[in-house]
C-alpha cells in the first residue's frame, strides 16, 4: 500500500499509474503505434473509482494491469 494513496486526486493517481507502468514496461509506446500514456489514461480511472484498489495505490495498480498485457 502507497501511503495515503487513498487520499491522490485521480490526476495524480494517473500520473504515477503511468510513470509506473513506463518504467515496469521499459517502453512508452505499444508494437501497434498507441502510447502507454494513453493506455493508462484511460485504464488508470477504472481503478481509482475502486476503493480497494486506490488503496493499494497506482503503482500496484499498474503492475496488476500489466499483466494482461499481451493476451488477446
Amino acid at each position: 500500500m502507497t501511503e495515503h494513496s487513498e487520499d491522490l486526486s485521480l490526476e495524480e493517481f494517473t500520473r504515477r499509474f503511468t510513470i509506473a507502468a513506463i518504467k515496469l514496461a521499459g517502453f512508452e509506446t505499444f508494437e501497434d503505434g498507441s502510447t502507454v500514456a494513453a493506455y493508462c489514461e484511460e485504464a488508470a480511472p477504472g481503478y481509482f473509482s475502486d476503493p480497494l484498489a486506490r488503496q493499494e495505490g497506482p503503482e500496484a495498480c499498474a503492475l496488476e494491469d500489466m499483466r494482461y498485457w499481451g493476451e488477446e
